[in-house]
């Protein structure tokens, strides 16, 4: 980690660059319940666990794209911030780090969606787990980058910016932090209504259409 003040953590985007032979996409994936599709997704990564080697792969942060991504990115030029990335596809990664090209997501009723495919309720919260836990080893990554960073020698702030899908997928992660860990937290977002902590709810930076609308200088 440089030694950068500020951490920014914003998700992954629908928009992608890369091209389009051997992508991960939707299309590949039989109907079933999130465990099922889950153990799918899990098995299509798995070589890219093993080997990174084995798959073409570019950084995250030139992966994703679109406006919003675009303003982060820019924000953490100004901060002279660390950026991560919360991927329903690869969990919590730093934006320099290199991942295969992927079409899919778990938000959405559009054709990337994973959305589609799966025939049960979707619990968010459980795919972002087991997903971090396969991966990383860690069911809660945001929590434990969260806790270094505030025993840090400088105690860094960290931002969060999410919409409501990604929100309440990490919410319950969020919600098992410390509240003196929470001090140096804030999460930007227009949808409140997805944090049931009140803890959380002290750590909320809200905007609205004047900040994100069609009128919006931004």
């Amino acid at each position: 980690m440089s030694l950068s003040m500020t951490i920014i953590l914003s998700q992954c985007t629908n928009r992608k660059t890369g091209g389009i032979a051997g992508r991960i996409s939707s299309d590949n994936f039989i109907p079933g319940t999130q465990s099922e599709i889950f153990g799918q997704w899990r098995s299509k990564i798995l070589p890219f666990k093993e080997s990174s080697q084995r798959f073409e792969t570019l950084k995250a942060e030139e992966l994703y794209c679109g406006r919003s991504f675009s303003e982060v990115k820019k924000s953490r030029s100004t901060l002279n911030a660390d950026l991560y990335i919360i991927s329903m596809g690869f969990g919590l990664i730093e934006s320099t780090r290199n991942i295969p090209s992927y079409d899919l997501t778990l938000s959405g009723k559009n054709g990337s969606s994973l959305s589609q495919k799966i025939t049960d309720t979707i619990d968010y919260r459980s795919w972002w787990e087991q997903l971090n836990n396969f991966l990383h080893g860690n069911p809660m990554p945001i929590k434990t980058l969260v806790e270094k960073a505030n025993h840090s020698t400088k105690k860094e702030l960290i931002l969060i910016a999410m919409s409501g899908t990604y929100l309440k997928m990490i919410e319950r992660e969020l919600a098992t932090i410390s509240e003196e860990n929470l001090e140096n937290v804030r999460i930007i977002t227009h949808h409140s209504n997805q944090l049931s902590s009140s803890r959380l709810m002290e750590c909320r930076m809200p905007y609205d259409e004047r900040l994100d609308g069609d009128g919006s200088p931004y």
